[in-house]
């Protein structure tokens, strides 16, 4: 029993001796740093991987768009909306600001749309028309197949049906009161080769010499030639060649005006202008609006309205071009590649 004691206590010596070893302790040290070292290492590495991350996966669609009063729109939603209506990122910019100003005044004229309005509006879109019956189950399996290839969750696309009718509400209640007659303009236009020779009739034109007189002498249409360049009366709100007369006084020529060919595959305007011309107004007077310009005058009228909506808000846009072309590239992501299968 003494040795065993004894033993103990000389185990006892050598442990305290070996942890007291100055080379024990200078390596325990090392090793405390290099665990250090390298748990330092590794934070920072996750730290540096995961502003990376956040820097390109997060940031971006954190990044407010559009600001509407006391609403913000911010990048990822804004993505959802232009890829769901497959619209660019400038188009989308106009068509969510266009979206907030019609809910504004849907609110101020007291428009509601109600939830069985909404069904039904899905309802006439599953089936195709509005005279056309489908089941439960054939409406459930298309309403499915929607969402999934939209992308969007029923709420969402609901929102989206909720603000169609809403626009189609609206409308009807701007163009309530447009009355059966509008201001018209009786518009004749000459048409010529070059430039040059539309400026030396506007010219003619402008230094009094009669309109009229001009037209049958220098219009390259036959029926320019027979009827002066009649083109008819025009509503306000009606264009001619993507041009309003109204623009322009009565009794004055316009200025020379290009009329582009789209259909052309050069990329160079000159090249692409198919012909010039002036527009010519003689006289504006009251009378019934023709039904063929009916749609297109109720249109310009609820855009003006739009336009004076505009005044009303807030409106601040974070856009500038390099965000636009990295928007679009985001776009581009994720469409399905076609596959050339000509020749």
């Amino acid at each position: 029993m003494p040795q065993s004691s004894e033993k103990k206590k000389v185990d006892r010596d050598q442990i305290q001796t070996h942890k007291s070893n100055p080379a024990v302790l200078k390596e325990r040290k090392s090793n405390r740093i290099t665990y250090l070292i390298i748990s330092l290492v590794i934070v920072i590495v996750v730290i540096l991987v995961g502003i990376g991350y956040y820097q390109q996966y997060v940031r971006p669609f954190q990044r407010t768009v559009i600001t509407f009063d006391d609403t913000v729109i911010k990048m990822g939603y804004f993505l959802d909306r232009a890829r769901t209506s497959g619209n660019s990122g400038m188009s989308t910019l106009q068509f969510l600001t266009n979206e907030m100003c019609i809910k504004e005044g849907v609110k101020r004229y007291g428009i509601a749309v109600t939830p069985q309005e909404i069904d039904n509006a899905l309802r006439v879109q599953a089936a195709g028309g509005d005279n056309v019956t489908i089941t439960d189950a054939e409406f459930h399996e298309w309403y499915r197949q929607q969402l999934n290839d939209k992308k969007i969750s029923s709420t969402r696309y609901r929102d989206m049906i909720s603000v169609a009718l809403m626009e189609t509400s609206l409308r009807e209640y701007v163009i309530k009161d447009l009355p059966a007659t509008r201001e018209h303009a009786h518009v004749y236009i000459i048409y010529l080769n070059t430039y040059e020779e539309a400026v030396a009739v506007k010219e003619r034109i402008d230094a009094g010499e009669s309109y009229f007189k001009v037209a049958r002498e220098i219009s390259l249409a036959a029926i320019g030639e027979e009827s002066e360049g009649e083109y008819g009366w025009i509503p306000k709100g009606a264009e001619v060649l993507n041009q309003d007369p109204f623009l322009w006084e009565a009794g004055k020529a316009s200025q020379v005006l290009a009329y582009m060919d789209e259909s052309a595959s050069t990329t160079s305007t000159n090249s692409n202008i198919a012909f010039y011309y002036l527009i010519y107004t003689s006289e504006v007077a009251n009378r019934e609006i023709e039904a063929g310009y009916l749609a297109e005058v109720k249109n310009t009228i609820f855009e003006k309205w739009l336009v004076d909506e505009y005044e009303l808000h807030d409106i601040h846009y974070n856009y500038d071009s390099e965000i636009d072309k990295w928007v679009n590239w985001q776009l581009t992501k994720n469409k399905p590649k076609t596959s050339d299968t000509s020749g």
